[in-house]
């Protein structure tokens, strides 16, 4: 369940034949079901943190780390995103200087909205190892448990089990052995893998969908107002073919790019379609929510009940 992506010589679990992205999307679809963005995502955030050493990292790396996070032994963090800049990663500000005898880099910086941080072992973190803009980023990954390394929860208003966090790295030394690639990779090795945390959240976006227009079909059937089923009016009707109609569009969408990557596009080629398609299946998502909040009215506010899946979504 938790790493079926990952190369079977560090331990994944892939099924016979291969893994491939239609294999993907049924991975995070099935997950997804739970309801439960926070939980799911926990499953998540290893796939969104771990490839950056899979594809760039040293053998070392791949061992001492990769091998133990796959098997679910340790976890990782992708950390990425700071206070001031959102993500705007050519603008990070977070340092990392390379010590005068080249064997370590001081981190300073906070990142925040960082997902699982209180329980990871290792933080996979963008850093800035040279100028100013994207050519000056690298990828350093940063044991949680390093001197100067400060995890604080976060009070948010959802994802209660996602642990969202503020990480704080002051004077923190990493060994120089902990870059990935080498230095000024870090944007393009970003660039690289994040289309797969992408294609996470898309069809995490549409089962969350799927389960609005579910619940609210199941409650319109089984509620009744004015002597009649709330489902046999016309105007519920219409709502959940609006709903029906933007998440099979958006379904559509989600496996052309899932097809376009299984043949062989890159990230140039990618980057524009999966941009439109987060589009598409954020906005199907949110009208699913809203139309399944107008069906269940009062309901839909409560954490008990009928509406307790629909009221965290």
């Amino acid at each position: 369940v938790l790493s079926p992506w990952a190369p079977p010589e560090l331990g994944g679990t892939p099924p016979e034949g291969g893994w491939d992205e239609f294999m993907f999307i049924i991975w995070a679809d099935e997950i997804s079901r739970c309801g439960a963005g926070g939980v799911s995502i926990l499953f998540f955030i290893t796939y969104m943190s771990l490839p950056h050493i899979l594809h760039f990292g040293s053998d070392h790396l791949k061992e001492t780390i990769g091998r133990p996070v796959i098997a679910g032994d340790v976890g990782m963090a992708i950390t990425l995103t700071e206070p001031q800049g959102g993500s705007d990663l050519a603008n990070i500000r977070t340092t990392a200087t390379k010590s005068a005898d080249g064997r370590v880099y001081v981190v300073n910086g906070v990142k925040k909205f960082i997902t699982g941080g209180q329980c990871v072992g290792y933080f996979s973190t963008i850093v800035r190892t040279g100028k100013a803009g994207h050519r000056g980023l690298s990828m350093l990954v940063i044991p949680a448990s390093a001197p100067g390394v400060t995890v604080t929860k976060l009070k948010v208003a959802g994802w209660w089990a996602g642990n969202t966090t503020l990480v704080n790295f002051e004077d923190v030394e990493v060994p120089a052995g902990n870059l990935i690639g080498t230095e000024g990779m870090g944007f393009a090795v970003m660039a690289t893998v994040m289309n797969g945390e992408r294609l996470i959240g898309c069809a995490g976006a549409l089962r969350a969908a799927r389960l609005c227009l579910a619940d609210a079909i199941e409650y319109a059937r089984e509620r009744t107002t004015f002597g009649k089923k709330l489902s046999s009016s016309q105007v519920i009707r219409h709502k959940f073919a609006q709903m029906a109609r933007r998440v099979e569009a958006a379904q559509a969408m989600l496996e052309h790019v899932a097809f376009s990557l299984k043949s062989g596009a890159g990230p140039t080629e990618i980057g524009g379609p999966m941009a439109l398609l987060k589009v598409e299946c954020a906005q199907a998502y949110e009208y699913c929510v809203r139309e399944a909040s107008q069906v269940l009215g009062g309901a839909s506010f409560l954490r008990q009940g009928k509406g307790q899946l629909v009221e965290p979504i």
